[in-house]
């Protein structure tokens, strides 16, 4: 493999996971508890998980920590996989390495300060099989520095024309993934709004689940901020 070291994999090829949860560990996130992310991933009702985590250019300390909880637990029904970056990647990378690693038909992307409720990955799933949707999303909480909701309107592609959409905390179908990654959009735009833009151009369509399922932990130099724009807003921060 190039400029990625693979560390860890208890995964077992005969033992199929629902979703692949990949989880992205980033160098500037120093505070972040990484036990209690990886506990609120494990205390999932639904088991049948497998955990993908990229190590994004953090620190010794972190990756040794990481691979010493991961070799610990045994709750990640579908196994756990360990890749450390040599150099930080941009989402879209990330996206198309996790075609080549994740075994389940359903993806989960997070960031490394996004705590799961335990029904979270479950309610997504099955609201997701339950329709004609792409990727399901739900509301999520802001705690720390900050207070409020985000995610909080339904999937609207007009919202692509004024500015960002959906933040990226989606399951998605992973054939929605291998269909949007060939597509071609404006790379004078943010890569999130790349993304959606892909997934719009192929009839991408996603499903709100109305329920606080996630938290976001926010410090002073988290990026999310607020959106504003004449139309309803896909991403929305209600502070409170």
């Amino acid at each position: 493999m190039n400029n990625e070291d693979l560390i860890f994999d208890t995964r077992n090829p005969n033992r199929k996971a629902e979703v692949s949860v990949v989880l992205v560990f980033n160098s500037s996130n120093y505070h972040i508890d990484i036990k209690s992310v990886l506990e609120s991933i494990e205390g999932q009702t639904l088991k049948s998980l497998e955990i993908i985590i990229y190590d994004n250019g953090s620190n010794t300390y972190r990756l040794k920590s990481l691979r010493s909880y991961l070799s610990r637990s045994r709750q990640f029904g579908g196994g756990a996989l360990l890749l450390n970056f040599i150099s930080q990647r941009t989402f879209s990378q990330i996206s198309s390495m996790t075609l080549k690693y994740a075994t389940a038909q359903y993806i989960l992307f997070l960031d490394d300060n996004i705590f799961l409720y335990p029904r979270c990955i479950g309610s997504l799933l099955s609201a997701l099989k339950n329709s004609n949707a792409s990727f399901t999303h739900c509301y999520i909480e802001i705690f720390g520095a900050s207070r409020g909701i985000f995610n909080a309107y339904p999937w609207n592609d007009q919202s692509l024309m004024v500015g960002e959409p959906a933040e990226k905390f989606v399951l998605i179908k992973k054939a929605i993934l291998e269909k949007s990654r060939n597509y071609s959009e404006d790379c004078l735009k943010s890569e999130n709004y790349q993304f959606w833009s892909k997934v719009n151009a192929i009839g991408g369509d996603g499903i709100l689940v109305p329920e606080i399922l996630m938290r976001c932990k926010i410090n002073s130099n988290t990026k999310y901020r607020p959106i504003e724009s004449q139309l309803e807003r896909t991403i929305s921060y209600e502070y409170f």
